[in-house]
């Protein structure tokens, strides 16, 4: 039995192994591994202080938004929008539609933990 790696020098390994690397590093791929970078912006100067990045709200009398439906959350905001009944209007209504969206989805995909209190 031969060691089919024999067929090539030590060498020619590494150099073959570096070349894919490099390859793989300058590959111009997305970055899905983290897709919210715009609605984590929006939260972090819009949500964050009252939600949180998790959606778990900081007063109990506050809803979490975490464990949510993308569109209930994306209709109660807009409900927020045309109301002013609530200190969030004001926030809410500096939001454009995308924005409202890009949050609801985010808050509508983080994963929903067991100790949240509903």
């Amino acid at each position: 039995m031969t060691n089919n790696f024999s067929l090539i020098s030590k060498n020619q390994y590494h150099r073959v192994i570096s070349h894919l690397f490099f390859l793989l590093l300058t590959l111009n791929l997305p970055n899905y591994g983290h897709a919210f970078t715009e609605a984590e912006k929006i939260i972090e100067n819009n949500c964050r202080s009252c939600h949180g990045v998790e959606g778990k709200a900081k007063v109990e009398s506050w809803p979490n938004l975490v464990c949510q439906n993308r569109g209930y959350l994306y209709d109660r905001m807009l409900a927020f929008r045309h109301n002013n009944e609530h200190d969030i209007d004001k926030t809410i209504k500096s939001l454009s539609l995308s924005q409202i969206d890009e949050i609801s989805r985010y808050y509508a995909e983080l994963k929903c933990p067991l100790s949240i209190k509903r």
